[in-house]
């Protein structure tokens, strides 16, 4: 059996697809598996995938019903001790599985954060809040350290949360049976409860302190560049209520420190969508907003420890009766500028 399956959903990937897989097959760890599942492809892809004479290349091929559902069946014909999701646009860098590996088994982790690189075709860039390394600075060295979601609160929401940012392992999987994959009607930024379920169950969680991967963005070809201007943008909402179930029924929104971070990841998250969508879309959008606030029952003090443009937005939105004089009472206070919402939200597409 393999050491690592890497699953990989692929939608009208035929642009970028052989790189991804040729940064798999150019590592120098070669006791893998890839599940590429072809989610009802229209063009090449399902050829290129088969252009590829290396049989740890599993192709699956299904009707189109989105990645989060291609992923769960990804797993559901994995046999490897480890589970790697992957984007078919994004690279592996050198050395990415043999670290990953290595650090699991030294370790005896549930789970490997990586650090990353941002890619635009041209230029790899850090991306800073993939360093789990600043939520603890004390620690010097992390080829030994194990932490839990207790240990790191803001780790759970406010860092990065891309199901491809980690090596999970596969016995963590079988220990449950409600992990969460919905269908691609049912929310968008689907990695995100499914991030906090992995965390928060993880016993031995540990930190790979290397650029491992590259993910590649693209905001004119983005998912939620097209999402800006349609109604599916309103799913971000159900998002954050699964995302709340997730941490009631863990019991960590009881104590202050994650209700703090869960507080700060609602408030940021609605104000950026917010911020993105067309102004068609606003109307409606602040009265669900303002009815998801309200729900928030959260002490004003606490939030001003957080960063001010969130606080003040959150208690504009209370304060109107309307968009129109929410406009009017959040334009006095100098913070209704235009959002770079892609830099904010491009390591969950």
């Amino acid at each position: 059996m393999p050491k690592i399956s890497l699953i990989m959903p692929a939608y009208n990937a035929e642009k970028y697809i052989s790189e991804c897989l040729n940064s798999i097959l150019s590592q120098d760890f070669d006791d893998f598996e890839v599940l590429c599942v072809n989610d009802g492809s229209t063009d090449k892809t399902e050829e290129i995938i088969k252009s590829f004479d290396d049989n740890r290349i599993i192709l699956i091929n299904q009707k189109n019903i989105g990645a989060s559902i291609s992923r769960k069946n990804g797993l559901t014909k994995a046999i490897g001790d480890y589970i790697l999701f992957i984007d078919s646009d994004d690279l592996l860098e050198e050395h990415a599985l043999k670290s990953l590996y290595e650090n699991a088994v030294k370790n005896k982790s549930d789970i490997v954060y990586l650090k990353y690189f941002e890619y635009d075709g041209k230029t790899k860039n850090p991306y800073i809040d993939s360093d789990y390394a600043r939520c603890f600075p004390k620690v010097k060295n992390f080829d030994d350290f194990v932490f839990t979601a207790k240990d790191s609160p803001n780790a759970v929401l406010n860092k990065t949360c891309s199901l491809w940012s980690k090596l999970i392992s596969h016995e963590l999987f079988k220990k449950y049976d409600d992990w969460f994959f919905p269908s691609k009607k049912e929310t968008i930024i689907e990695d995100l409860p499914l991030h906090c379920q992995l965390h928060l169950r993880a016993d031995r969680i540990t930190f790979c302190d290397k650029f491992l991967y590259s993910y590649r963005y693209s905001c004119e070809d983005s998912i939620l560049h097209k999402l800006r201007s349609s109604k599916e943008s309103y799913g971000i909402f159900y998002t954050v209520d699964v995302v709340e179930k997730v941490l009631t029924e863990s019991k960590f929104i009881e104590k202050e420190d994650f209700f703090r971070e869960f507080a700060l990841f609602k408030i940021s998250h609605l104000k950026v969508w917010f911020e993105s969508i067309v102004d068609e879309l606003k109307e409606e959008f602040f009265d669900r907003l303002k009815v998801s606030f309200s729900k928030l029952k959260v002490d004003l003090k606490m939030l001003k420890t957080v960063r001010y443009d969130n606080f003040i937005f959150y208690k504009t939105v209370l304060e109107s009766s309307s968009l129109e004089e929410f406009r009017k009472k959040y334009s006095g206070t100098g913070l209704y500028l235009k959002k770079s919402f892609y830099k904010f939200v491009q390591n969950f597409v």
